[in-house]
């Protein structure tokens, strides 16, 4: 089964504190962009994961396998799986790739086995994942809050943009740690 896994941008953000888990609060309004990864999944005899990116680890840290497990833990379904990931935007560029990939691999291994899981329960489970994963199950352009898992689908005249990554890139975790909300507010 082949899935697009749409890109996202933020037409709009904020960072409005620092909450005491350490995340941060923040409003912002997502969209989603047609710029997309490919994900191959199928069922397989044995458990098998391939991209062309050689940096790319199908480890506990990717968000693909992550999603997965918890999939696998949810429905119960165990049985093997074959998935293929075609990295088509840059990596490091802050446009929520590994996020909609998780997403994506949640709603296409649900298709695979006949909806096991209703909608409301794969958004849970990819809160677990990553602070915007629970985006790629909405419309595809949404106003967030909280960590940014929590969407309200908006409708809006998207302008034209565009986008220009530079040679480096920047982890978004590392991004927010150094984020320091008391410099901007003064």
């Amino acid at each position: 089964m082949k899935s697009l896994s749409p890109a996202k941008v933020n037409l709009f953000f904020r960072v409005l504190k620092k909450r005491e888990d350490g995340f941060d609060e923040i409003a912002s309004i997502y969209q989603a962009i047609s710029l997309f990864y490919t994900l191959d999944i199928d069922k397989s005899s044995k458990d098998e994961f391939s991209t062309i990116l050689k940096s790319l680890k199908f480890d506990n840290s990717n968000l693909v396998i992550k999603a997965l497990n918890l999939f696998r833990e949810k429905s119960q379904i165990k049985s093997p799986i074959k998935i293929h990931l075609q990295k088509n935007i840059p990596l490091q560029a802050g446009l929520g790739g590994g996020s909609s990939n998780a997403a994506t691999t949640l709603f296409a291994l649900n298709e695979l086995y006949s909806q096991p899981l209703k909608k409301e329960e794969l958004i849970e489970l990819s809160k677990k994942i990553g602070s915007d994963v629970a985006f790629f199950f909405s419309s595809g352009s949404s106003y967030c809050t909280n960590k940014g898992d929590i969407f309200e689908n908006i409708q809006i005249k998207v302008p034209l943009f565009y986008i220009v990554k530079p040679s480096f890139g920047m982890n978004t975790k590392d991004v927010y740690e150094h984020f320091d909300v008391k410099k901007v507010e003064n």
